[in-house]
């Protein structure tokens, strides 16, 4: 069960991970922003977010953020390399270990209601894959 004060990102904590990179926040989105969380992350900027991650003086809320830009960047590679970056098993392996903040996440990412596996996520398989290792 999620708490509610992680149920949704916040735009707080996204401006956070970007002023720790050195990136404007306000050059990625906008307080109108509805999906700020999966449209101002970059791809080739997989490895930074896992590292800040990683780091101590991460919030839960700056970890939340994170997770919304690790399923996303991952989920994007997959799709344009037709196989998981090799931080995958890595970053899995933190937001489940960390599942209570990112737990709807992960059911968003996991979500396997429609039979027909085309009209998954490109990473799905991949989670339930790493999940049964």
């Amino acid at each position: 069960m999620i708490r509610e004060d992680l149920k949704y990102p916040s735009m707080e904590a996204a401006i956070s991970i970007f002023q720790k990179m050195g990136i404007e926040a306000s050059t990625r989105f906008d307080k109108y922003d509805q999906d700020f969380e999966y449209t101002s992350c970059r791809v080739e900027e997989i490895a930074k977010y896992l590292e800040i991650y990683q780091k101590e003086s991460t919030t839960e809320q700056e970890k939340r953020i994170l997770g919304c830009f690790l399923f996303e960047c991952l989920n994007e590679y997959i799709q344009n390399n037709e196989k998981v970056h090799e931080i995958f098993a890595e970053a899995m392996a933190l937001l489940h270990r960390d599942e209570y903040i990112h737990n709807t996440e992960i059911e968003y990412w996991t979500n396997t209601e429609d039979p027909d596996k085309e009209n998954w996520w490109p990473i799905t398989q991949h989670v339930l894959q790493w999940r049964n290792t």
